[in-house]
């Protein structure tokens, strides 16, 4: 796990390892049985899935063959949609006041700022465009035949963007009437909990007046590789805490001695946790989906971020920490 929020260059390794995994794809039976069948809509997660986009093409070609008007193709964006899908569909935003997704400008940019911005966007567009890209259409290509579309013919046509984000936690952008926001339309009331967990919650302590507190970094982010440093220095600010904490912790060997009032668990219903009247704070590395959920229940955010859909401290329903300054007096504070 890193110890500081260190850029993540996704694209060498996404180039490295979806192909593999895509190959697979192709090679499964019942990939190749859907080719015969008639559909009626196609809906696509586009990010980092491009490899996906020659089945998507054979769909759309076989069904326009029999019926002269092929189904609709609908993408969905599990971000906000960006120029990396808007490009496609006549869509622009402009790097004067739109940020690219992987920094932290707001809509006020400075000159150098726009500079950055306008830099980043095309640098992020060439290395997708002449390195990702290609090798994405080349395993496509290799299981369908060299006829097949690029990334780009297929994307173009696209009917819908459904993108996974909502204009109120984040600056204003230009979209055109084809860009439907979709932000949250997971997100639901809070279920009952587990025995466990709601044993945990009543035992020891006043739930009623102190409540609980969440501590979760999602899927990637794994608490158990941490540093035993940082593990140290979080069950130290935790056990001072008069709320229990519930945290997202993914290994059986836990090398630290854990304070009664610290329920770990491998997984953990994140919904309906968010949704139970007790909790008082959500301590997370701000994935999109979970930023949706906490603003769904009201719960108040603490940011740990480390890459990839984290939003910027300016959008005002977060604190922002930075990992590698995370400190036990920080925490309390916050």
């Amino acid at each position: 796990m890193l110890e500081r929020n260190e850029a993540i260059n996704l694209i060498p390794i996404l180039a490295r390892s979806v192909p593999k995994r895509c190959r697979e794809m192709y090679d499964r039976p019942e990939i190749e049985a859907l080719y015969e069948q008639d559909f009626d809509l196609v809906l696509l997660q586009y990010v980092y899935n491009e490899c996906a986009l020659g089945f998507v093409d054979k769909i759309l070609t076989k069904n326009g063959t029999n019926s002269n008007l092929p189904p609709p193709l609908v993408v969905f964006s599990v971000i906000n949609a960006d120029y990396r899908i808007l490009n496609y569909v006549g869509g622009n935003h402009p790097s004067s006041f739109v940020s690219n997704p992987h920094l932290d400008f707001s809509d006020g940019m400075t000159f150098s700022q726009r500079l950055v911005n306008f830099g980043a966007n095309h640098l992020h567009e060439a290395v997708r465009r002449f390195y990702y890209l290609p090798a994405m259409e080349a395993v496509y290509k290799e299981k369908l035949g060299r006829d097949a579309s690029s990334v780009a013919e297929v994307l173009s046509k696209a009917s819908l963007i459904l993108s996974n984000g909502h204009f109120s936690t984040r600056p204003p952008r230009p979209n055109l009437p084809n860009v439907v926001d979709v932000g949250g339309i997971h997100s639901r009331k809070g279920k009952p909990l587990s025995m466990e967990i709601e044993n945990f919650l009543a035992s020891g302590g006043d739930l009623e007046d102190d409540g609980f507190i969440l501590f979760s970094l999602g899927t990637y982010v794994l608490s158990s590789a941490m540093s035993a440093q940082k593990k140290t220095m979080l069950i130290n600010v935790f056990a001072r805490l008069k709320q229990k904490v519930i945290w997202k912790y993914e290994s059986d060997d836990v090398p630290i001695i854990v304070p009664k009032n610290v329920f770990l668990s491998k997984w953990l219903p994140q919904m309906d946790l968010l949704g139970h009247p007790k909790i008082r704070l959500f301590i997370t590395h701000c994935g999109a989906g979970g930023i949706e959920e906490a603003i769904f229940h009201g719960v108040p955010l603490i940011e740990i971020p480390f890459f990839g859909d984290q939003p910027p401290e300016r959008q005002g329903f977060l604190v922002r920490l930075e990992w590698k300054d995370v400190t036990e007096e920080r925490l309390i504070d916050k």
